[in-house]
């Protein structure tokens, strides 16, 4: 079984930087106009790269078949629990989509 790797936050930096394009884009700024288009439909918003972590966190999660909590995500995504709390809706729509089982005493679960 392939071991996942955590999501790593797609920005213009990390893809110019990943691509050993960095240098040669800030060199030349302004005409690289079909590179300049590529990295604005490619790279994420930090609300896209949460949620797509968060989304990974969960998934990762439910492969050890126990009941998640707060705590765990926060530990499986490295995200600050401040973020996290700005997400509950999302985590527990993402949760019943991929039928995982929260802990009835996380402070996420509102059906508690």
């Amino acid at each position: 079984m392939l071991k996942r790797e955590k999501p790593l936050w797609i920005t213009k930096f990390a893809v110019l930087q990943r691509t050993g394009m960095r240098s040669k884009y800030r060199s030349y700024p302004g005409e690289l106009p079909r590179s300049d288009m590529l990295l604005r439909r490619r790279v994420e918003t930090r609300s896209e790269f949460v949620k797509r972590k968060i989304e990974w966190g969960l998934k990762k999660l439910k492969q050890s078949a126990q009941q998640i909590s707060l705590t765990k995500l926060r530990a499986t995504t490295s995200l600050p629990v401040n973020e996290l709390m700005q997400y509950t809706t999302f985590i527990m729509d993402i949760a019943k989509k991929h039928n995982i089982q929260m802990h009835p005493r996380t402070s996420l679960d509102h059906s508690a």
